[in-house]
């Protein structure tokens, strides 16, 4: 939390190079969820998406979650036809949910309506400058918890938590590590 995310993320693809895919454990009223992608140069692909929600789903299984996962795009399902970039969107989202349930995950296109995805146990965003977006207006607007965004990867021995600058402590990134290391210990992460 107190270097610039870009840096820190860049020496981690340095160091192990590996593409660098995140997802925010949040907590609001009550529900966590993992939110992702939360980097503005995160989640470009649909590939890069659905990476991170089967990594999040992966996480969520080891602590004998049965994820829902909800894949956020660009429009309404009834707004196909109105722009490319909707239009495209809405495709994108729709394959990522399907490939999703192919691989197992329970994972629904729920379009633009970001508030049908209470109740989710993963959030996907159409891209990450919105979900860095989303992030952000419920940390600082709405009052959110943050626990911290670990890096989702299998091929990297250590535990990385992300933490927002914007946070006053970082008790919630310290014990989501914790939570980590005991279920790597474990076998479970």
């Amino acid at each position: 939390g107190n270097l610039p995310a870009g840096r820190s993320m860049r020496a981690l693809v340095d160091r192990f190079g590996l593409p660098v895919r995140r997802l925010a454990l949040i907590e609001l009223f009550g529900w966590s969820f993992l939110l992702g992608p939360v980097g503005i140069d995160e989640g470009e692909t649909p590939s890069a998406r659905l990476d991170l929600l089967l990594g999040g789903a992966k996480l969520l299984q080891g602590l004998g979650v049965s994820p829902r996962a909800a894949v956020l795009s660009g429009g309404r399902m009834e707004d196909r036809g109105r722009s490319e970039r909707v239009d495209t969107s809405l495709l994108e989202g729709d394959q990522i949910a399907a490939r999703a349930a192919e691989a197992g995950i329970n994972a629904e296109h729920k379009g633009i309506l970001i508030e049908s995805c209470r109740g989710d146990d993963i959030v996907i965003a159409p891209e990450g400058i919105s979900g860095n977006l989303i992030f952000r207006t419920l940390m600082l607007l709405c009052g959110a918890q943050s626990y911290g965004a670990p890096v989702i990867t299998e091929r990297m021995d250590w535990i990385f938590i992300d933490s927002s600058r914007a946070r006053s402590g970082f008790d919630g990134p310290v014990m989501l590590a914790g939570a980590l290391a005991g279920m790597r210990g474990a076998g479970r992460y």
